[in-house]
């Protein structure tokens, strides 16, 4: 058929980009293209083989220019042209900056007779930062996930060819839901839950954008008490609370109504654990990653002793496949108040393992999530550069922890819906659109996204 060059993160690593792109690889390389895979950084020691051709690029230090220049050699190596001097597409998969770390690495060093430049682009708040259009101009094609990103990209000043979306896959066979005798044994071994109790799942980095610490904060507020329902909009607000005890406060007045009660306090919540799948980061590496001490907020919050972490997991590094999926089915709900997502992977795979999910309606997840989850309107909306952001409301996330929570019926049905698009979405099917990009690529047909 053809080949192709894919730039993305370490195929061995655990991240959502580098399972994009080792799905991605692998699908095409199924498909009869020689893959050659050009990893951005190097994977972990133990690694196991890939299919397809790996090259490793030995970064020293984030963003020098050494690194750069190693970048410019490892691409020129794999993007090689044939005899015929023709050079495969260059399928870059990453965050707008990894591209144009990428980018500017093929500008210092062009391969000979270098073919299309293909950008697979996440979009997950609108407009696209100033810096998109200039970043993004040597590309040939920009393919986004959805069609939110989609509307946005043909809102914006990029030049490029926009496909129409090709979304991101999960592997069924591997996130799937457990037997109920060995869900029972994993939520009795793994988290110490009897029968009746209800385990709140959140699977993602601990990152600002994705916001942990607003889940702990919704458990929080859910499990000891800490909101109330006015009596006007009928809502569930959060109660204020102290900034130095974590005492609550009186509520005064409803962020929504503007009614002032007399408001009903909500009894605690019993019989409920949290499970944070995140990193428990150093100090310095909360300043990298606008993450979070999780710890200490658990503390102040005064549910430590509801909450279990993962200390093991690093960025990049974490648990098995398929002990990820054995604890993402061991849940009841999954949890991510994400502040604006471009497609949000593990709300795909709790998905494929039946477990309904809460999020922040916002951006895109949910134009593939809605049918699964329930959504949680912002408390607020941010204007930053890099586009609008969006804060889920904690009393309406905690009303919908509730509803899931007392309702077993509906956490099933919902679980069933989740499986049903999960399916739809194996990653079998996700290659056969990407072969389609290439074919339309080398054709130079790649159609432009609807609207």
């Amino acid at each position: 058929m053809t080949d192709v060059v894919i730039v993305c993160e370490h195929p061995g690593l655990h991240s959502g980009f580098a399972t994009v792109g080792r799905q991605v690889a692998r699908s095409l390389h199924a498909r009869g293209v020689r893959v050659r895979y050009v990893a951005r950084y190097p994977g972990p020691a133990s690694t196991p083989a890939e299919p397809y051709e790996v090259f490793e690029v030995d970064h020293v230090g984030d963003r020098s220019a050494e690194n750069e220049a190693r970048l410019a050699r490892v691409l020129a190596s794999a993007a090689a042209a044939d005899a015929s001097g023709h050079g495969p597409p260059v399928l870059l998969i990453g965050a707008l900056w990894q591209h144009a770390e990428v980018l500017s690495a093929l500008a210092q060093d062009p391969p000979s007779g270098i073919g299309s430049v293909i950008a697979y682009l996440p979009v997950d708040a609108a407009p696209l930062p100033p810096k998109a259009g200039p970043t993004l101009e040597p590309v040939d094609v920009v393919v986004p996930y959805n069609a939110f990103g989609a509307e946005v990209l043909r809102r914006s000043e990029v030049t490029a060819r926009i496909t129409p979306p090709v979304p991101h896959g999960v592997d069924t066979d591997a996130f799937a839901p457990l037997a109920d005798d060995e869900r029972r044994a994993v939520r009795r071994g793994r988290f110490g839950l009897g029968d009746d109790e209800l385990l709140v799942g959140y699977f993602g980095r601990n990152c600002g954008h994705k916001h942990p610490d607003l889940v702990l904060r919704i458990f929080a507020a859910w499990v000891n008490g800490g909101t109330a329902r006015c009596p006007g909009c009928a809502a569930l607000v959060e109660l204020p609370s102290h900034p130095v005890t974590g005492e609550h406060g009186t509520l005064h007045h409803c962020p929504h109504c503007g009614g002032c009660g007399p408001f009903a306090p909500q009894p605690a919540r019993t019989g409920a654990r949290l499970y944070l799948h995140t990193e428990l980061l150093t100090a310095r590496q909360r300043r990298i990653s606008g993450g979070w001490d999780l710890e200490r907020i658990a503390r102040r919050l005064g549910v430590a002793d509801r909450v279990e972490f993962e200390p093991s997991l690093r960025f990049g590094h974490g648990v098995t496949t398929t002990e990820l999926a054995r604890r993402m089915a061991a849940c009841d709900v999954h949890v991510l108040p994400y502040e604006a997502g471009a497609w949000e992977l593990t709300v795909l795979e709790t998905a494929a393992c039946g477990v309904p999910n809460v999020i922040t309606d916002a951006a895109a997840p949910p134009g593939y999530a809605a049918p699964f989850s329930l959504l949680v309107p912002p408390m607020m909306r941010l204007h930053a550069p890099i586009g609008a952001r969006a804060l889920a409301d904690v009393g309406r996330s905690v009303e919908a922890l509730e509803r899931l929570a007392d309702d077993p019926a509906r956490r099933q049905r919902l679980g069933r819906r989740g499986i049903e698009v999960a399916r739809a979405h194996r990653w079998d099917r996700i290659g056969a659109s990407w072969l389609e990009v290439l074919r339309s690529t080398l054709a130079g047909t790649a159609g432009t996204a609807p609207g």
